[in-house]
């Protein structure tokens, strides 16, 4: 799932709250990606150059 392989299981907590869809989870990998998670299901990932402020094209 990570950007980077070889970082994959190290994932770091950065936020978790209840919504209408489901529980809500940021996570940060080692590598610096970022995910989004409702009821455990990734529905986002960016590589980390996006969460640094970069946009892709």
């Amino acid at each position: 799932m990570c950007w980077r392989v070889g970082f994959g299981q190290r994932w770091s907590l950065l936020s978790r709250h209840p919504s209408s869809q489901g529980e809500v989870e940021y996570l940060r990998c080692a590598c610096g990606c970022v995910v989004v998670a409702v009821d455990g299901e990734v529905v986002v990932r960016r590589p980390a150059a996006y969460a640094k402020g970069a946009r892709a094209a």
